[in-house]
């Protein structure tokens, strides 16, 4: 296929502009990988349409589904900043990814364990929607036996496996994966992927290299997976939906160890251990605008249930974030120089916001935290906490003292002046996701300015929480259809 090259010629001024128009291939169900990849005449597989592709190229994939093979798909090609390239499902939502194989035969071991010929170890294994635990995984170190409800294991050419229920294995779907589903390796830079489904594997978008970088992942449905994006360096994730990811703490929605990585509108729902994991080195972050529902509570190992986990290096901004239903912390930071801002903390069944250790620098502004224990646990290390909304339960802890009364804990911490406690924040609809303050609630004008976060105030000072009155709207979360 032909690529164009647009010559617009400026007149006035003599310059000549180029404007590079890349190609389009086209991969449906029913194509064939020795045609031509055009609209007519589609391809079949993602792989054959990666041997074409170069800056400024756009794959159309068509719905249906596309088994990728054991490993995934792999891509090593970039685009440029100027021309990246696209791989976008027609329509949002419709075209699926996976690469798993279903597993049946199975015969009782011992026990409540059963087994199965498998000539390879999977990398995951999942009862219908859910993942297992790995029972010889690096992490069997923090649990008290290696077999237990939820964990399987391969060795001597058979994979074993004891259901969360202690059941049959025939009385249920069983998939094992091999790999990822999308893999970025080399140094696969400034792609777009754009409305995918992407569903029961290890990972469902991994890259391998920091040389993979400015990359964007959008508009995806991201779900019964172990992990759904990791490493993203340079990189945008915006509206997606991550759902029922992982069995364990250890297993996110995203877990980015990278740098400069944008995280804006997504939802998050059933996550294992952190809807946001930054970790272990990632600099520079930006989550803003996503909204993270409640926890997976069932069917996982390990106390995670996180809403965000802000480690690493620091430098991040966290803002006009919502996390409700029921985590057992809302963000936890452990790192320094990190900003925690106008971010709506609901229904937190351990900590709200948990300062690690030493860090300093931190600064944690115009939050509601609404909490059935602990709302805010910190050290004596310097970083500032004001203008935030407290709610549920009155407890604090201090430098490892816990404290019961609001007043004691200004007065022990030095923090909060013009903090608020137990005053209802008067939601419009939390039940049905609609945050924004009512008339008369404390939280309107209640906030400080925040460069970058309080832009656009429609008020005499910005409100505190994750949303404001009278502010222009915030783009809605998750995948958006696109006009046809």
């Amino acid at each position: 296929m032909l690529r164009t090259l647009a010559i617009l010629v400026a007149a006035q001024s003599g310059v000549v502009l180029g404007l590079f128009q890349g190609a389009t291939y086209y991969v449906a169900p029913d194509g064939n990988d020795e045609q031509a990849g055009s609209a007519k005449a589609p391809f079949r597989t993602l792989a054959r349409a990666e041997r074409e592709v170069g800056p400024g190229d756009t794959v159309i994939v068509r719905d249906g589904v596309y088994h990728l093979g054991p490993g995934g798909f792999v891509t090593r090609k970039s685009g440029t900043a100027d021309a990246p390239i696209t791989w976008k499902a027609e329509h949002v939502g419709k075209a699926t990814l996976i690469n798993w194989q279903r597993v049946d035969g199975w015969e009782k071991h011992e026990g409540s364990i059963y087994k199965v010929a498998m000539e390879k170890r999977p990398l995951c294994l999942l009862e219908d929607e859910d993942h297992l635990f790995h029972a010889t995984a690096d992490r069997v170190r923090y649990l008290d036996e290696k077999w237990a409800p939820g964990r399987w294991d391969w060795e001597d050419d058979a994979l074993r496996v004891w259901l969360w229920e202690g059941d049959s294995p025939e009385r249920h779907v069983m998939r094992a994966s091999h790999g990822n589903i999308v893999n970025l390796t080399g140094d696969a830079s400034y792609q777009v992927w754009d409305g995918f489904v992407i569903e029961y594997g290890l990972c469902g978008w991994k890259t391998h290299y920091a040389e993979c970088r400015h990359n964007v992942v959008r508009n995806c449905t991201f779900r019964y997976l172990g992990q759904g994006i990791l490493g993203a360096e340079d990189a945008i994730v915006e509206h997606n939906y991550f759902y029922n990811i992982g069995s364990s703490k250890w297993h996110h929605g995203i877990y980015d160890g990278k740098r400069n990585t944008i995280i804006r509108y997504n939802i998050f729902e059933k996550i294992s251990g952190g809807a946001l994991h930054l970790y272990p080195r990632p600099a520079n972050i930006s989550a803003y605008g996503n909204v993270i529902r409640g926890p997976k509570v069932e069917r996982t190992l390990g106390k995670g249930q996180v809403g965000i986990y802000a480690w690493g290096e620091g430098g991040h901004r966290i803002y006009r974030n919502v996390i409700y239903g029921g985590h057992a912390v809302g963000i936890s930071n452990n790192a320094s120089g990190n900003l925690i801002a106008n971010n709506t903390i609901l229904d937190v069944t351990g900590t709200g916001i948990y300062l690690h250790g030493d860090r300093t620098g931190n600064r944690m502004l115009n939050n509601v935290i609404s909490g059935r224990s602990c709302l805010v646990q910190i050290t004596t290390a310097p970083n500032e906490l004001d203008h935030n909304l407290y709610a549920g339960g009155e407890s604090w802890v201090w430098d490892g003292e816990s404290l019961t009364a609001f007043a004691d804990w200004r007065r022990a911490s030095g923090q909060d002046a013009h903090s608020l406690f137990g005053a209802d924040p008067l939601l419009a609809d939390p039940a049905n996701e609609d945050f924004v303050p009512l008339r008369g609630s404390p939280l309107i004008d209640a906030g400080c300015l925040v460069p970058g976060v309080t832009n656009g105030v429609g008020g005499k000072a910005p409100d505190v929480g994750a949303y404001e009155v009278g502010r222009v709207a915030a783009p809605a979360p998750g995948p958006q259809r696109r006009a046809r």
